[in-house]
């Protein structure tokens, strides 16, 4: 893929390897890619093809073994701090939801701005307004176990969103929840996502899922598996 026919890409990949046990195990095995700011890329294919190593490069909780990542055209090799660089700039939805058990939904939404420079005082009160927003004004005091799991992924939604960030990464978030949780959890996402004019790159294997792409990128053992064309 020419990266380049991107110009206005948020993020850009290029060679993008990764390997395991002494190089014997490629996670990823020279992965190129570009994403607009703004779209919503489906990344798509069987399990163990690299997605999930692929979005956690991305979202700098993982170094590649060779290849750079940019964001906005400035390395990540450059980032000083990239626990501070993914508050900023990147939320993460995660298929387990990843809340913490002994906070509330509040609280859980609330935690992802500690550290942030500038976060003011005003967290709670925008905790709340993106959790009514996703329609859990009466779930707030709850426990994650406590809740169900569409109710579990809307709190997590609200926790990426929180610090209002440029790029949303979303791995199998619908993969633990039945059909109809699964397309209102979807629609939420997608909504927000046209409406704030986020990007959204998202891991899944569901084609209902992905149909509602702005672009699809397809991948097998670690590659892309088909030309990855600019999206018009």
């Amino acid at each position: 893929m020419n990266t380049e026919s991107f110009p206005d890409a948020i993020v850009r990949a290029r060679a993008l390897a990764l390997h395991f046990d002494d190089g014997e195990t490629q996670a990823l095995d020279g992965v190129d890619i570009a994403i607009r700011a703004g779209e919503f890329v489906a990344v798509v294919g069987p399990s163990g093809c690299g997605k999930s190593s692929l979005l956690n490069i991305i979202g700098t909780l993982e170094a590649p073994t060779t290849g750079e990542v940019f964001f906005r055209a400035q390395p990540y090799g450059g980032i000083r701090d990239p626990s501070l660089f993914r508050r900023q700039h990147i939320g993460f939805i995660f298929q387990s939801f990843n809340l913490i058990p002994t906070l509330n939904a509040l609280d859980n939404v609330v935690v992802a701005t500690i550290g942030v420079p500038g976060a003011g005082s005003d967290q709670v009160a925008r905790a709340r307004e993106l959790l009514e927003k996703l329609g859990l004004r009466d779930r707030m005091a709850h426990f994650p176990n406590k809740m169900s799991g569409g109710e579990r992924q809307r709190v997590a939604i609200a926790r990426a969103l929180i610090n209002t960030p440029d790029l949303i990464l979303a791995d199998e978030p619908t993969g633990s929840l039945d059909s109809a949780n699964s397309a209102a959890v979807l629609t939420l996402l997608t909504d927000i996502q046209k409406e704030r004019g986020l990007t959204l790159i998202m891991a899944t294997h569901d084609p209902s899922v992905s149909a509602r792409a702005d672009r699809i990128i397809h991948m097998r053992d670690g590659k892309i598996a088909l030309p990855q064309d600019p999206a018009p």
